[in-house]
């Protein structure tokens, strides 16, 4: 807990600092230097410091701090994917995600306990909202993973990255963790400016990336005050379906929002489109992006739609798309109410030890996608595949009888699931081809894959022979 009258240095960005070393009467350089230590060396403790006045350094520890929030929980991956769970008080715990590729290292950053947008797909949402985090409680997570994951790869102060062409571990950060991050401007602001800042971490703009579920006034603002790359999630083609999943669209709706990304300079509109719902019964498989496209439901009729409304979008306004056709995505955390997928659903009933109910005879195929390959295709399609349409997938089947035998391995069970009439408009196969995917998004062959890994089942680990998935 922070002591009375002692503040933590984080939540300054340079001009701020500099004002507070002033009011210590001391120069402008000093602050300067204060910043470098904490930020680039990662160093708390004001005696290490050593090119700071030796007063200086003696008066610092009564009057301020260096600190980010406690970690409650660290899990990482095999891939070294790195999850954090930070403590904030009151309760209150957020969490930040650092995600290594070969060409980057990427840090997912939470701005608020909770969130008060209240969209109706969101775990976080759903909690609702607690509090704003402060910008020691913001640049905190990335002080603590670029030090922490620097430790952890032996790198001294200074030393190049493990990419070899930086000082870096994290160089890519993306304010997509918990909460709606300009709703809680006046903390993001000089956050932003401390990443980005040459005595900071340095980071280029176009790799400081703002996500909001669409505050205009703000989107604005930002272009003004910092104008780092902005995502936008739109999540529904019109007005009336977006009024029902992100509330917010109530007070700025679509119009308003696709303006202020064209006055933000928005260059890339990223789809989450869908395979299955429409190509409808699979002709060929695994279908390619060339499947015929027959949607049976009026979801698949919407995807595709919107998928046509970029393309005009494009010719019109000049914003670039990507399009990425899902399959069907599982993972940790998966919500098992609700449009949740099968195996959240099958795995929260197997767990309270129900059987599982299947509409028609289980033979149904489908391709399972784990959301750790969506993240990445996502990411990939930041700088790839302009005015691309591209599948996600395995390019492998798995019925839904084999999931519930995989899942009854799994827990040591043996729950014979209820069968029930199939419904209208069942697709019975279709699993997608993602190598123009692996092509176009410049994504390494590991990606899309069918993997023997793990599954998070409960909180806890398991293995599963078929069922791709890793934390």
């Amino acid at each position: 807990m922070q002591r009375p009258g002692v503040v933590n240095l984080l939540d300054f960005d340079l001009d701020a600092l500099s004002a507070h070393c002033g009011r210590l009467g001391e120069k402008p350089f000093r602050a300067v230097q204060l910043f470098r230590w904490i930020h680039q060396r990662g160093v708390s403790d004001f005696s290490q410091m050593t090119d700071l006045a030796r007063s200086l350094r003696e008066q610092l520890p009564s009057l301020a701090h260096v600190g980010a929030p406690p970690v409650v929980s660290e899990q990482a991956s095999d891939d070294g994917t790195t999850k954090w769970l930070f403590d904030v008080g009151g309760g209150n715990a957020v969490e930040s995600v650092f995600i290594p590729e070969a060409e980057r290292g990427t840090l997912c950053v939470s701005s608020q306990a909770g969130c008060a947008v209240g969209c109706r797909f969101c775990a976080t949402g759903h909690q609702g909202f607690s509090r704003n985090l402060t910008t020691a409680e913001i640049v905190g997570q990335l002080w603590f993973a670029e030090h922490h994951l620097r430790a952890r790869l032996g790198l001294a102060p200074g030393e190049r990255g493990p990419k070899g062409n930086d000082t870096r571990v994290v160089d890519n950060v993306v304010m997509m963790g918990m909460g709606e991050p300009l709703q809680n401007y006046g903390a993001l602001l000089p956050a932003l400016r401390v990443m980005l800042h040459d005595h900071g971490y340095g980071l280029s703009r176009r790799r400081v990336t703002v996500s909001t579920s669409g505050v205009v006034p703000m989107i604005d603002r930002l272009r003004d005050d910092c104008p780092v790359a902005l995502a936008v999630s739109l999540h529904a083609p019109d007005d009336a379906l977006r009024d029902q999943l992100v509330p917010l669209n109530r007070k700025y709706p679509l119009r308003e929002l696709l303006d202020a990304c064209v006055r933000h300079g928005v260059r890339k509109v990223t789809y989450a489109s869908t395979g299955g719902a429409l190509y409808g019964e699979g002709r060929f498989l695994p279908a390619t992006e060339d499947h015929p496209v027959n949607p049976e439901s009026p979801y698949g009729v919407s995807k595709h739609t919107v998928e046509h409304y970029l393309y005009v979008w494009k010719v019109l306004h000049r914003l670039d798309y990507t399009v990425l056709r899902y399959p069907n995505v599982y993972g940790p955390r998966q919500n098992p109410h609700g449009e949740a997928g099968v195996n959240a659903i099958f795995i929260g009933l197997m767990l309270a030890g129900e059987r599982p109910r299947i509409f028609g005879t289980g033979e149904q195929v489908r391709d399972y996608l784990y959301v750790g390959d969506v993240v990445a295709a996502n990411l990939k399609a930041l700088d790839h595949a302009s005015g691309e349409v591209v599948n996600l997938g395995t390019g492998v089947g798995t019925s839904v009888l084999d999931i519930v035998r995989e899942i009854n391995a799994t827990l040591g069970t043996s729950l014979a699931p209820i069968f029930e009439a199939e419904r209208a408009g069942e697709i019975q196969r279709i699993y997608l081809d993602a190598g123009r995917a692996r092509q176009v998004l410049l994504a390494p062959r590991a990606l899309f894959t069918l993997r023997t890994n793990e599954i998070s089942v409960d909180s806890h680990v398991h293995a599963l022979p078929s069922l791709a998935n890793e934390e």
